[in-house]
């Protein structure tokens, strides 16, 4: 059991930081928080069976796919950028995890699949899942849950038209 005094408040705002900034950015600020500490969690949750967090989620993304996707349609769904991802790919192709082969519709780009350990893989995340999931939405009720759940899809709607504009304007 972890010592109390020993763990870190995630809600703490370092010191010497500005506080003069808009209110939305403490929003920004928590989302940023809750992301490392799920990162950091999910790599202590998943090292036990040669993962990490984002490794976790390639497996689980690769074994959600109806059809096996390139690098390119994979990151677009996992919202990784390409390199990003295909350095991860090496990497878990080399630990057997991952296998490239051709496009049977004779596309250029190698589709990806994973191999029989990786399969095995994704299922202990099943296990993971459930452990995680629990501590993490405690006290959410499901109706809590639902209006979370529509508020982060309209910041991640907002965020996507906000993308687009960029990639119209060039930046």
């Amino acid at each position: 059991m972890p010592d109390p005094a020993m763990t870190p408040d995630v809600n703490q705002i370092p010191q010497g930081c500005d506080c003069t900034e808009p209110p939305e950015s403490g929003v920004v600020q928590r989302l940023f928080r809750l992301h490392h500490v799920m990162m950091r969690l999910g790599d202590r949750l998943a090292a036990p069976f040669g993962l990490t967090s984002s490794r976790w989620m390639v497996v689980c993304s690769l074994g959600r796919c109806e059809q096996a996707p390139t690098v390119s349609e994979l990151s677009e769904t996992m919202m990784l950028s390409p390199q990003n991802l295909s350095r991860m790919i090496v990497a878990m192709e080399g630990e057997g995890l991952i296998e490239r082969f051709a496009d049977p519709a004779g596309g250029r780009a190698a589709r990806l699949r994973l191999t029989e350990s990786g399969e095995r893989a994704r299922q202990k995340t099943f296990e993971l899942r459930d452990r995680f999931l629990g501590p993490f939405m405690e006290g959410f009720e499901p109706d809590r849950r639902g209006r979370l759940e529509a508020d982060l899809d309209d910041m991640l709607t907002n965020l996507a038209r906000f993308e687009e504009r960029l990639s119209q304007d060039g930046e």
